[in-house]
């Protein structure tokens, strides 16, 4: 799991802060959005139709 973990941290998708011998993880909002949104408009490029509805929502979500 540590090694997930680091990933996802090196990606800056996490954060870790830790406490004595624990990190405790929560994730990075902004950066999700912006690679959740990245990988629907990719998804729908040859098709917009179909993912408008989500790629609107996300994008209202972070702010774009």
């Amino acid at each position: 799991m540590s090694s997930h973990l680091a990933v996802l941290s090196r990606a800056a998708l996490i954060r870790g802060v830790r406490s004595g011998k624990n990190i405790f993880y929560s994730a990075n909002l902004t950066r999700l959005r912006a690679l959740t949104a990245y990988l629907v408009d990719g998804c729908c490029a040859d098709q917009p139709g179909l993912c408008d509805p989500e790629l609107s929502e996300i994008k209202n979500l972070s702010g774009s």
